[in-house]
């Protein structure tokens, strides 16, 4: 079976959200008999969060319901958790106006910048057979779309690794610069998305990963990011453009995080990700978007915005706009 790490639940105790699963049902079946709405709604807001949870990791209905009536609520997670070839919803960030917010946000706490990637989000899938799955934000499984990046990743990761799962982005590239140049997110749009054959591809991707959420039979949800990257670091090999990491910078400065900003948007990307690197902030958190991750694009700076002179001639209601 899949060694995890046991997931931390509020409420402290030691157990599932403050108590073994029998604790947990007799203060529900007392609250009920008593009639004590507020014990009740206090028990049923846990059983929540652990569903919740459970759901984050295993976004299976059939599975969910299936744990529940077999298991109860209370050790759901010890049955419906993260498994290699079930994709979960990506930790997404909030965005920031500027570099003074991020170091307001993250004072005394150490972060990181990442490059931001303007790309389609690939979360992959690797199976201890050496199988591998390409699934989109939305989760849905795009590995017919990416023949060339199931090829990558089979020749990108290290002899031994086993079952595998990472975050990242699929960016169109030109190989034939030295080094090779991102393009515009456009170009990865125009790839054909049914009945691809890797021989006829034209635009070509490179897949630049930047998080690693299961690897050795483990799940690394509640590591923090700075064991993740490492991790990350340690099972694959860098192909220049074609199976990168994410290009990043650690400091405190803002200066540098202006320089590295600057940087960014020159090598063709959205700007920077910054993330939280230890501690509880710095968990993987499924289909939340938190503060722990940030995004400064040079859209949302002052003065580095992309201007355009424009007459409107025509308008057009749209009933979801």
């Amino acid at each position: 079976p899949a060694r995890r790490r046991r997931a931390v639940w509020p409420g402290g105790g030691g157990g599932w959200g403050g108590g073994e699963p029998c604790a947990q049902a007799a203060r529900l079946a007392k609250a009920a008999k008593r009639k004590d709405a507020v014990a009740l709604a206090e028990v049923l807001e846990e059983a929540t969060l652990i569903v919740k949870k459970c759901y984050s990791e295993m976004p299976s209905y059939d599975a969910l319901v299936k744990a529940m009536l077999a298991h109860g609520v209370w050790t759901l997670y010890d049955h419906c958790y993260f498994t290699v070839g079930v994709p979960v919803k990506p930790m997404l960030a909030k965005p920031t106006n500027g570099v003074r917010e991020v170091l307001d946000r993250f004072d005394g706490i150490e972060f990181t910048c990442e490059y931001k990637y303007d790309g389609e989000r690939a979360q992959i899938h690797i199976s201890e057979s050496g199988e591998v799955a390409i699934y989109s934000r939305n989760s849905e499984n795009s590995t017919a779309k990416y023949p060339d990046l199931v090829s990558i990743v089979k020749r990108a990761i290290k002899p031994g690794v086993g079952a595998c799962v990472l975050d990242g982005e699929a960016v169109a590239i030109d190989r034939t610069t030295s080094p090779p140049t991102i393009l515009p997110f456009q170009q990865l749009m125009n790839r054909k998305r049914k009945d691809v054959e890797e021989k006829d591809i034209e635009i070509k991707a490179c897949m630049f990963a930047f998080d690693c959420l299961y690897l050795g039979n483990e799940s690394l949800m509640t590591t923090p990011l700075a064991e993740r990257r490492e991790k990350l670091y340690s099972a694959f090999n860098v192909m220049p453009g074609e199976f990168e990491f994410a290009k990043t910078h650690t400091s405190g400065d803002a200066d540098e995080i202006a320089r590295f900003l600057d940087e960014s948007v020159n090598a063709s990307t959205e700007g920077l990700i910054i993330k939280t690197m230890h501690g509880a902030d710095a968990h993987y958190e499924p289909s939340r978007r938190s503060l722990n991750w940030l995004k400064l694009k040079k859209d949302y700076c002052d003065g580095m915005g992309d201007s355009v002179d424009l007459v409107p001639v025509a308008a057009l209601f749209w009933q979801r706009q």
